[in-house]
């Protein structure tokens, strides 16, 4: 049976060190050589990435001066296929990785398949304790990180592919909307890659939180998102406990209001570390690991809160915009 086409688009920008790595790593897949193409579109990079596709026999296509999204529905644009593989320049993939994806699809519920992002074997702890792993074979989630997100390209059309006004949290978006048009989204442990790219400390760590979480409304995938509640409860007590303890010198704030923020602050990232213990292999949740993904989350909620500041205020010049331009 011949098996469909599926068009691998990698967006790039500035991705000189890794980009490499990942296109090899194509080359080894074990599926046929007339049945897929790759197409890297550049995002304007003013270092050697194009040198090194090319280099590759790998022609690039360029993009520039657009969020990633808009980058990856123009590789998505040129492709005639059956299936869009993404996969992100920073990543490498298994040999198997795109054949269990394409058996996947012959469930027609499935309407979108990727992986776990794993950690180098050489990576270091920030890395290690923020990659994700799964002991199932095969698993229904929510949603999938645009780093690996395998869609039937119809679907991807029927939705007009990913938001390009979002700088993070598209492929949320897009997990979202396929979600809601019936089909399911589908986790396999084939079809992990390993992320190469992962921040490197807690200070690049934050930063990427920050980033993210300036989107981080607009990615929600319903109101009553469960981590965006959570980023809402951590900040209200950041910013309420300095004053809550300030008013209990003078003795007018009940002691349990105190108690009940510091509880927030100190629990909601350990919350958030027995949820990633829960989803990690056995051998991935000692005490060791699990002291520094508390440390992590505790990054990840602070990054989190400076990135949803800066996604209300956003929303609220905006808003202001539109009713100055209606006036």
């Amino acid at each position: 049976m011949l098996l469909p086409f599926v068009s691998i688009v990698i967006p790039a920008f500035n991705e000189e060190e890794y980009i490499g790595r990942c296109l090899l790593s194509l080359e080894k897949l074990d599926y046929p050589k007339d049945r897929f193409d790759v197409r890297v579109i550049d995002n304007g990079s003013d270092d050697d990435t194009v040198k090194v596709c090319r280099k590759l026999g790998v022609d690039v296509e360029v993009k520039s001066g657009v969020r990633v999204g808009a980058v990856r529905n123009y590789g998505a644009l040129k492709s005639d296929c059956d299936i869009l593989a993404f996969v992100d320049s920073d990543c490498e993939v298994g040999t198997n990785w795109l054949l269990s994806a394409v058996k996947e699809f012959e469930n027609e519920s499935t309407g979108a398949v990727g992986g776990a992002c794993l950690a180098a074997q050489d990576a270091c702890w920030v890395e290690k304790a923020w990659a994700s792993s799964q002991s199932v074979p095969r698993k229904v989630v929510k949603a999938l990180a645009g780093s690996c997100f395998i869609v039937r390209k119809s679907i991807f059309d029927d939705l007009g592919g990913f938001n390009e006004s979002m700088s993070a949290g598209e492929d949320d978006d897009l997990s979202n909307r396929v979600k809601l048009s019936g089909y399911t989204i589908v986790k396999l442990k084939e079809c992990a890659v390993v992320h190469l790219g992962y921040p490197k400390t807690l200070m690049a760590t934050m930063k990427r939180q920050i980033w993210h979480g300036s989107y981080q409304i607009e990615s929600a995938r319903t109101k009553t998102d469960k981590l965006l509640w959570l980023v809402h409860i951590y900040s209200l007590a950041v910013f309420v406990l300095p004053v809550l303890l300030i008013s209990l010198i003078f003795g007018y704030p009940s002691l349990f209001f105190v108690v009940a923020a510091l509880a927030a602050i100190l629990g909601i990232p350990a919350l958030a570390t027995m949820v990633k213990n829960t989803r990690s292999e056995s051998n991935h949740s000692g005490i060791a690991i699990t002291t520094q993904r508390y440390v992590l989350y505790q990054v990840y909620f602070v990054g989190r809160m400076i990135g949803l500041i800066k996604n209300y205020s956003r929303r609220l010049f905006s808003s202001q915009k539109v009713v100055r331009e209606e006036e």
